[in-house]
């Protein structure tokens, strides 16, 4: 044990391989994915690029919706907790 206090530890070696990275490749690769996107829907199926009727009131409907069901949650857990204090305060 005396003997590891005056001897040099060795720096730590890794075994990294770097890997070439093709700036052009990924871009070009990122406009085919795009590009796929716009021609194929979610489900596979041709639409055209502009915005389908209602596209904005269906999403802001679905905002409302998430909204209001946060809320409620956020009521009931407030509601739990505050029947388990009162049945705490009334026991003890």
């Amino acid at each position: 044990m005396l003997l590891n206090i005056f001897k040099t530890r060795k720096n730590k070696q890794f075994t990294f391989k770097p890997r070439f990275y093709d700036q052009r490749k990924e871009e070009l690769e990122q406009r085919i994915r795009e590009a796929e996107g716009e021609t194929k829907g979610e489900k596979g199926e041709h639409y055209s690029s502009r915005l389908m009727r209602g596209a904005f009131r269906q999403r802001r409907d679905k905002i409302v919706k998430q909204t209001r069901n946060s809320y409620l949650r956020l009521f009931v857990i407030i509601l739990v907790l505050a029947l388990v204090i009162y049945i705490l305060y009334i026991l003890s």
